[in-house]
């Protein structure tokens, strides 16, 4: 069973389809630099169109900082570009960094209906907190209404 939902990155918001995914901890969506037949199968975030989008530190490579990584997975691997932009789930919004790819191998991703892949793991599966949503600001705003409590 695989759970899919929708997330919007950018402003104005660009809307991605992504599998909730409590195994890792970024969101990872199809970027246009992308060329690739799995990425041009899906929804694109295009960063000329967001008015909020702002570079992002992926790590350090060679003794240098760097805003490329790559990921593998079991079965397939991403190269992508970290960036950081308002990201919103189900109306609650905030800043963080993801994975802009600009690669995607065939196999896996061109097989899946959803465009990317939005970590919900702890922040020691992301790539730094910065990338983690569930240690992101996100969580602090939410009000205690929108959850709702047993007394039992």
């Amino acid at each position: 069973m695989a759970y899919y939902g929708e997330v919007t990155v950018g402003t104005p918001p660009q809307r991605f389809v992504v599998l909730y995914d409590t195994g890792s901890g970024n969101l990872i969506v199809p970027g246009s630099e992308c060329n690739g037949l799995a990425s041009r199968m899906h929804e694109q975030f295009r960063e000329s169109q967001s008015d909020t989008v702002l570079p992002y530190i992926c790590g350090m490579v060679n003794g240098r900082t760097s805003n490329r990584m790559k990921i593998t997975f079991g079965t397939g691997h991403i190269h992508g570009k970290c960036l950081e932009d308002e990201t919103c789930v189900g109306g609650l919004c905030t800043s963080a960094g993801f994975i802009a790819a600009t690669q995607m191998s065939k196999h896996p991703f061109s097989h899946f209906k959803f465009d990317g892949i939005m970590g919900l793991g702890l922040s020691s599966l992301a790539r730094s907190k910065g990338f983690s949503i569930m240690h992101s600001s996100l969580l602090s705003t939410c009000s205690s209404s929108q959850f709702s409590r047993s007394e039992e």
